[in-house]
């Protein structure tokens, strides 16, 4: 296994630059930046990553006398090192540069893990699954899951919108869900500004919202974003969506518009 933590106050918590990470293992890559500056995310990668089993990517913590603080960890008696916050999101600038990735990942049979607001235009490829968790959710690429009930999961608690094609390919009766509003705070839309094709192989497909099952909406969002007023603050826009081999299509807002 390969196991990274990083933790800073200023930069990228974890940075990569144009190398490839193959184990033949897990990869777990732990991240957390306190930078004031937009310039830095938790986590930023401009890597290929690739395992034989999982990859995930998930929080740091610090555990000093004063939480949280480089210096008193340093001074600390023994020294006090950064650790992984299992399950918990990357924590980056404002709460909003928390995951930027823009090469790909592969976890031949395993699953692949991302907890945090995510920017992502990037080929994902797994065994077991593929989940997104956390923040809005940015994202572009291929995703494709090879296992018997191989899922592909996009839960944000806020917004989930394309930036570029997207193509999702599950296993054999994997689901594809895209959730959005998982917090059920009533802020929490799903857009699909791109061309988009799912074939789920016997899965079912959301478009949905509320919670992080998706029994509920996807809502409106009551800020003024820039992607909201493109398209009217819909709830649920799809621009072009091709559907194959599902078990069932459920898309569920309060508003929707494809086109």
């Amino acid at each position: 296994n390969i196991d990274f933590i990083g933790y800073s106050t200023g930069q990228h918590g974890l940075y990569f630059e144009g190398n490839t990470l193959t184990s033949g293992g897990s990869i777990t890559l732990s991240a957390y930046s306190g930078s004031s500056s937009s310039s830095y995310y938790g986590f930023y990668s401009d890597s290929t990553f690739i395992a034989d089993q999982n990859i995930i990517i998930q929080g740091a913590q610090l555990a000093a006398s004063t939480a949280g603080n480089l210096s008193s960890a340093a001074t600390d008696s023994p020294i006090v090192f950064t650790t992984t916050d299992t399950n918990a999101d990357v924590t980056g600038y404002n709460g909003d540069r928390t995951i930027r990735l823009n090469q790909d990942l592969t976890a031949t049979n395993g699953y692949i893990k991302i907890l945090g607001e995510t920017y992502l235009t990037a080929d994902l490829t797994a065994g077991t699954g593929i989940t997104i968790d956390g923040g809005e959710i940015d994202v572009g690429g291929t995703f494709v899951t090879t296992e018997a009930s191989g899922h592909i999961k996009l839960l944000s608690d806020a917004d989930i919108i394309s930036i570029a094609t997207l193509s999702l390919t599950s296993g054999t009766n994997g689901d594809v869900w895209f959730i959005s509003d998982t917090d059920g705070s009533g802020a929490g839309s799903l857009e699909i500004n791109h061309s988009i094709t799912i074939s789920s192989n016997g899965g079912d497909i959301k478009f949905t919202g509320g919670d992080s099952t998706g029994s509920g909406y996807a809502m409106a969002s009551n800020t003024s974003s820039q992607s909201m007023h493109r398209h009217e603050k819909q709830c649920l826009h799809i621009h072009q969506v091709t559907i194959g081999n599902s078990h069932s299509f459920q898309p569920n807002s309060t508003q929707s518009f494809l086109e």
